[in-house]
């Protein structure tokens, strides 16, 4: 399967993120895997899918290692967790006195344009004119979809030496009240960076 072939499998546009391949796949495999599909899957489908997600996410994390030794400064992402609005990353680095950009990629959840939230959407039975609720196709029954951007932060020294970055509003928003949590990263410094598998 070609990488074209791979986004197209997933509904993509080519240069997604890691994080948009990994929400694409959680929507087909509710749509196609015999286990959690409302309607009995599809193991022929689902074997795409899950053939361009390995594809795709392979390629991610090779592209994700390249960047990061691009500026000049190597650094990793660990872990990624939320309490509350407030997001929250932990970041392996190896310890630098230069400045250096780092790319941190921010989620922002979408209403889904296809089922306007709602997560279902009505299906027509065999070519007549009765329709039957099923899970949305887009969205995976989630009615919302996930959007990946990336928030450019020059790191100073000063910030190395405090060890942490907080972006103020830069974290999870409350759909009902509209306010947003703040980002913060940790600077683990190390000596060298693990190999990834």
């Amino acid at each position: 399967m070609s990488q074209l072939q791979a986004y197209q499998e997933l509904s993509l546009k080519p240069g997604a993120s890691e994080l948009e391949i990994r929400a694409a796949f959680r929507r087909l495999a509710k749509e196609y895997h015999p286990d959690s599909s409302a309607h009995g899957g599809d193991a022929q489908k689902f074997q795409k899918a899950h053939q361009a997600y390995q594809n795709l996410l392979a390629k991610a994390r090779s592209s994700r290692k390249t960047q990061n030794a691009l500026n000049g400064v190597q650094f990793q992402f660990i872990s990624q967790s939320q309490n509350g609005l407030d997001i929250h990353y932990e970041l392996a680095l190896v310890k630098s006195s230069a400045t250096f950009t780092l790319a941190i990629p921010r989620t922002v959840h979408q209403v889904c344009p296809r089922c306007f939230g709602e997560g279902r959407t009505l299906v027509q039975m065999n070519q007549g004119s009765i329709y039957r609720p099923s899970v949305c196709p887009r969205c995976g029954g989630e009615g919302k979809l996930a959007r990946t951007s990336h928030l450019m932060v020059q790191v100073t020294p000063a910030m190395v030496e405090r060890g942490k970055i907080r972006l103020k509003g830069a974290g999870a928003q409350d759909d009902k009240s509209g306010q947003s949590g703040d980002l913060y990263v940790n600077l683990n410094f190390v000596e060298r960076l693990a190999k990834s598998h």
